[in-house]
């Protein structure tokens, strides 16, 4: 019994309550720092080892255990003889006689500083990590906000500038200039996507999609860059019929934007890139979309092939030179594939080109019975609109009031929060108000909810808030719904996504209004 007590570092301690006689094992004098004694111990003995700062405490914990309970189990601090302090774990029992009168204690002890220690310092590493969790969110999120928000300006006028009747070379300069600007907001991107796939606060949602349509927008958004450098590009689906499916409509498009966008940016001029999809059966029965994208550029060895998809990796640094990328892309892609349970391979040879094929979980459906549209309605629909606009940035003013202005829109601009509600306490209705999230005096967030405070105290039809924020990462549009807004445009505002949005709550506005059911929905109707 003493040699296993020992191996363990437990020590043994008996103590006779009728003669205060202790017994103290061997290990017990060790933990508490006194040499073995062949004498009888007492009570005091204990006592006077115990932490002056701690000592009525402990005592008054250990004599109420003897006086009414069955067991003392308890940690306490002692003080030992060379001025060290030491934490020590009680697991003792008070044995009664049939009166029910306390007549021992018997117990063990075990020195358990070692392990608060340990216990505290991975408290205190957990605490900077979370700090350090908590700083770098919110230094993204800064950042973020700054960049778009001189970013909105720049793709947003770029934008309306390209679509105005200008000369040749006028139109190829806004172009670089727009090209370049979105070349930034992507990278911004996915910077922002790899801090939160590190953080694991991607989450996926599956919705019903038309494959065909889908297929079909992707060819439409690379048709433009794919004829600049006058590449034979095609998107081809292997079913022509429509096709619904359940998928992540956000996070597929987003890996084949980054696959695409690579073979565009590695292909040389005259080149081919092929994307082509499929539906397949896996030997289980399970369906899976296979996407593959093909291209003739310069390729990559195979030994080199697994470092493409690590993160801030190049198969050839040279490629930086040649090419730019911060190497986040096909890592992002990888991952993402991952998360949705998919996968994602690569086949390449040097100098003839690389195949990229994706392989995603899906599941088919019918067709649904309200399938939504997204063609755009007549512009003429938003002349009557009435719009408020709470923006503080000058430039971002102007330009809120030139995408306004191409769809007949004449708005009414406030600075801060503060002024945008106050235009609603004084009796003024508007159809729409434009919600920037970050702004002084009272923010974006602040004012909606004040503003449906105010509705509500004044009996009036809530207004329909849109929010127009830089920022954008995941939460922001939940948190933007959570105050009382109805939708979320995220800056850098492309022109058509903004009328989009508009025209589909100008569209819920006459709904509503014809249906004398009040305006406010809680659910965006795209």
């Amino acid at each position: 019994m003493e040699l296993a007590t020992r191996a363990a570092k437990i020590g043994v301690f008996d103590w006779d309550i009728r003669t205060n006689t202790l017994y103290w094992s061997q290990e017990q004098y060790e933990i508490f720092g006194l040499p073995p004694k062949i004498s009888p111990e007492t009570y005091e003995t204990w006592s006077s080892c115990l932490h002056p700062e701690t000592r009525e405490r402990t005592i008054a914990e250990f004599m109420e255990a003897v006086n009414s309970k069955s067991r003392f189990d308890s940690d306490f601090q002692i003080c030992r003889s060379d001025g060290s302090s030491r934490i020590v774990r009680a697991d003792s029992r008070v044995i009664r006689e049939v009166t029910g009168e306390a007549i021992r204690v018997i117990g063990v002890n075990i020195d358990i500083t070692e392990q608060r220690r340990v216990e505290a310092e991975l408290a205190q590493a957990r605490m900077q990590a979370e700090a350090g969790a908590r700083a770098k969110a919110e230094f993204l999120a800064n950042m973020s906000h700054e960049i778009r928000t001189p970013l909105n300006a720049i793709v947003a006028m770029a934008d309306l500038a390209i679509s105005d009747s200008l000369p040749p070379n006028v139109q190829e300069q806004l172009s670089i200039i727009a090209s370049s600007a979105n070349h930034l907001v992507d990278t911004v991107n996915n910077v922002l996507d790899l801090s939160k796939l590190d953080a694991s606060k991607l989450e996926i949602s599956r919705a019903s999609i038309n494959l065909r349509s889908f297929f079909g927008d992707i060819e439409r958004m690379f048709r433009v860059k794919a004829n600049e450098k006058s590449l034979d590009f095609s998107v081809e689906l292997e079913n022509r019929d429509d096709c619904y499916v359940l998928l992540d409509e956000v996070r597929v498009r987003q890996i084949l934007t980054n696959l695409i966008g690579n073979a565009l940016k590695f292909t040389p001029r005259h080149g081919r890139i092929a994307v082509f999809g499929a539906l397949m059966r896996t030997e289980q029965g399970d369906e899976q979309l296979r996407v593959e994208v093909s291209d003739t550029g310069p390729g990559n060895p195979l030994e080199k092939q697994a470092l493409i998809f690590e993160a801030f990796t190049q198969a050839d640094s040279s490629t930086t030179r040649n090419f730019g990328g911060t190497g986040l892309g096909l890592s992002i892609c990888k991952r993402l594939t991952e998360l949705l349970d998919g996968e994602l391979s690569v086949k390449s040879v040097p100098k003839q080109g690389a195949t990229f094929a994706l392989l995603i979980p899906v599941e088919r459906i019918s067709k649904p019975v309200l399938e939504q549209t997204t063609s755009e309605p007549q512009r003429s629909s938003l002349t009557n609109l009435r719009v408020l606009v709470a923006e503080d940035n000058p430039i971002n003013q102007k330009v809120v009031a030139k995408l306004l202005s191409r769809v007949g829109i004449t708005p009414i601009m406030v600075e801060n929060g503060e002024e945008a509600v106050q235009r609603i306490v004084t009796g003024e209705q508007f159809d729409i108000i434009l919600m920037d999230c970050q702004m002084p005096i009272m923010s974006g967030y602040e004012a909606t909810q004040e503003i449906r405070l105010r509705e509500i105290e004044m009996g009036l039809k809530p207004t329909i808030i849109l929010a127009m924020t830089a920022n954008a990462l995941d939460g922001d549009r939940e948190r933007c719904l959570e105050v009382g807004m109805n939708d979320y445009i995220a800056k850098p505002i492309r022109s058509q996504q903004f009328e989009l949005i508009l025209h589909r709550w100008a569209e819920n506005l006459r709904e509503d209004e014809h249906s004398s059911a009040g305006r406010l929905s809680t659910v965006s109707p795209h």
